[in-house]
């Protein structure tokens, strides 16, 4: 329910391509003291830089953290071959929304 919530959230604020979910939400470690974690997929740097913008200026629809890694699409194809954190979400993560899909 809380990553329904923070999802409407995100996209009242920006229109990013792709949201995926990363971290302890996904598993079962996921308990009152955890955030929701996304990666948000954007065209460019700037569309990027300005969903980050918007969406830490605005109030969270809900008690809990939330964390939005906010990437262009290139930079994150380039980075989830390498590894770190964009690997994570290419490998592990869920994709909750996906733009391409509502055209």
């Amino acid at each position: 329910r809380e990553v329904t919530s923070a999802l409407k959230w995100i996209l009242s604020l920006c229109k990013p391509l792709r949201i995926i979910l990363i971290g302890s939400a996904l598993g079962c470690d996921f308990d009152d003291c955890s955030d929701l974690d996304f990666v948000l997929l954007f065209d460019t740097k700037m569309d990027a830089r300005d969903a980050r913008k918007r969406l830490y200026t605005s109030m969270r629809p809900i008690q809990r953290s939330i964390e939005c890694i906010c990437v262009d699409m290139e930079t994150f194809k380039q980075a989830a071959e390498i590894g770190g954190i964009f690997w994570v979400a290419k490998q592990e993560g869920k994709l909750l929304y996906d733009f391409r899909a509502k055209s």
